[in-house]
Order: structure tokens, then C-alpha cells, then sequence
């Protein structure tokens, strides 16, 4: 992502009409998303001990859950897409990613995760229409 800041933040200004600067800041908080969790998954992601009670053996660890949805919203497609998803895969879990109509951002940078070893399957993107109006679905 850092290698095409640039080009991503230019889609988020065509596909969302974000001003530069902010599409930018959006970039770069994604980057910084991916970063953090991949580095804080690397200095707590070990089980650890958690107490010493004679006869037992207490650790702490964090397990994989399944199957995470994430619907990233139009105004925030690439920070948003990226701290959910990120979080999701530095714990083992599998990641279907949904991003806005109106924004196929996320898609474009769906090419790093791969580049960064993510297994084929791990990381599935899924377009699709929303509402687009801010409404919920109704329940008819």
C-alpha cells in the first residue's frame, strides 16, 4: 500500500470525492492499521502464562473465530476496510470483504495482503449494491 499511496489516494478522489488530503490521511491510516496490528499480534500473539497457581497451567492466547464480515463504509474505504480486515487476519481468522458501492478501493488494494503472504482464500473480496440512501433494509 505504501508503494501506491499515490495511485490509491487518487481513486478514493475519483470514486468518493475525497479531497486529496483526506483521501491521503485515509491511505495512510490504513497503512499505519496494517503495521500496528501485524506488529502487536507479533509481541502478544504467543500464548502466555498468566498466573502461578501450583497444580494448574493458566495462559492466555487468542484463537481464530471463523469467518469475519467487513463492510467498509464510502467515507472512510480504505482505513476502515483495512483495520477491521487486518485485525481479523493477524488472529487466524478468514476475512470476506465488502466494500462500499461506491468505492472499489479496497478492491485495488486487495493485491497486497497477497504480496504480504496471505493465502489464496484467506482474504475473499465481495462487491455488491447497498442502499446507497442511508437506509436500513426493511423487513418485509
Amino acid at each position: 500500500m505504501e508503494r501506491r499511496r499515490f495511485e490509491l489516494s487518487a481513486l478514493e478522489v475519483f470514486e468518493v470525492g475525497k479531497p486529496w488530503t483526506e483521501a491521503d490521511g485515509d491511505i495512510r491510516e490504513a497503512i499505519d492499521f496494517c503495521l500496528f496490528y501485524a506488529q502487536e499480534m507479533r509481541r502478544i500473539g504467543r500464548p502466555r502464562l498468566t498466573q502461578q497457581v501450583p497444580g494448574e497451567e493458566s495462559y492466555y492466547h487468542y484463537w481464530p473465530r471463523g469467518v469475519a464480515f467487513v463492510v467498509a463504509p464510502w467515507n472512510f474505504p480504505s482505513q476502515s476496510s483495512a483495520e477491521w480486515t487486518t485485525a481479523a487476519l493477524v488472529t487466524g481468522n478468514t476475512v470476506i470483504m465488502k466494500p462500499a458501492e461506491q468505492s472499489a478501493v479496497a478492491r485495488d488494494a486487495d493485491g497486497n495482503p497477497r504480496e504480504a503472504g496471505v493465502p489464496p482464500g484467506v482474504l475473499n473480496y465481495l462487491p455488491g449494491k447497498g442502499l446507497g440512501d442511508g437506509r436500513t433494509p426493511s423487513r418485509s
